[in-house]
């Protein structure tokens, strides 16, 4: 437990440093861009930082390949990518159709242009899971005995870093600039912490399927897999579609990210942990 507050612990503390870090750069440089692009220098900047102060704190402990859950040799990750891959992308397809029948998204018109974008998203989706997992459930989930605090506290942190979204013009001009982004880039108020209630729902569960995967199996290739299928299907899924007519108020503002989403994600939860009850992992989780 204590090693999974101390990586939480030096990931905050990294965020804040790589902010407070760029900030001063961009305002020291006086890089001319617009909001947006400075936004977006920032906030990924201040992730990049993180990665690596986490990379360096990893190594300097002595965190194995095994330890992340990178076991076997590479034929053998590969395969377990894969299959969670298809499988995930196969479980993910009643939503999809579920969401066109109740037209809360329609088909829309195709071109070379959208098709060629798919190699793309699949590569955008293996590096995001591949950078993610290999934080959520590989290094928090690491060096631990007592899976239930780690294991929600991962879905929490989770969940919560999803909603990181900088707003252009926030301490603009300013050295301390990237630290006033890291503070406003949450929900300010109760209503925003409420519009976001499905997403952050979603993404909560997203997290505690994850960590369940790693739990159930001991495999973090296998949730690196999922990872990616569930990214990949929803860009190509949000591509191919278009919003549809008004949908029904229990779904969501944002259909893709609303409540049917939340409660079909639930249901592959509840019988993920349900087979986890019934059989421990496979191989220890350090």
């Amino acid at each position: 437990m204590r090693a999974f507050w101390t990586y939480a612990a030096v990931l905050l503390a990294a965020l804040a440093l790589g902010a407070a870090l760029w900030g001063a750069v961009y305002v020291g440089y006086a890089l001319d861009w617009p909001d947006a692009a400075r936004v977006k220098f920032i906030k990924y900047a201040s992730l990049a930082t993180a990665a690596l102060a986490l990379t360096a704190w990893a190594r300097r402990r002595g965190v194995t390949a095994a330890a992340l859950g990178l076991r076997g040799p590479p034929p053998a990750v590969a395969a377990g990518l894969l299959l969670a891959f298809f499988a995930t992308a196969a479980l993910l397809l009643p939503l999809w159709a579920g969401l066109l029948a109740l037209g809360a998204r329609v088909p829309a018109a195709v071109d070379a242009a959208d098709l060629a974008r798919l190699p793309v998203y699949l590569l955008i989706a293996l590096a995001v899971a591949w950078v993610e997992e290999l934080y959520f459930r590989g290094l928090l989930l690491s060096r631990v005995r007592r899976i239930a605090g780690p294991l929600a506290g991962s879905t929490l942190l989770y969940a919560l870093l999803h909603l990181f979204d900088p707003a252009p013009g926030a301490g603009a001009g300013l050295w301390h600039g990237g630290l006033i982004l890291l503070r406003d880039a949450w929900p300010a108020d109760a209503a925003a912490w409420a519009a976001q209630a499905p997403r952050l729902v979603l993404l909560a569960l997203i997290g505690l399927g994850l960590g369940l995967l790693r739990l159930r199996y001991g495999f973090l290739s296998l949730c690196i897999g999922a990872h990616a299928a569930m990214v990949f299907s929803l860009k190509t899924f949000q591509r191919l579609t278009d919003a549809g007519a008004p949908a029904a108020p229990w779904l969501g503002a944002d259909a893709l990210g609303g409540w049917a989403a939340a409660a079909w994600m639930a249901l592959l939860v509840a019988a993920l942990a349900l087979r986890a009850g019934r059989r421990r992992a496979a191989a220890p989780l350090a």
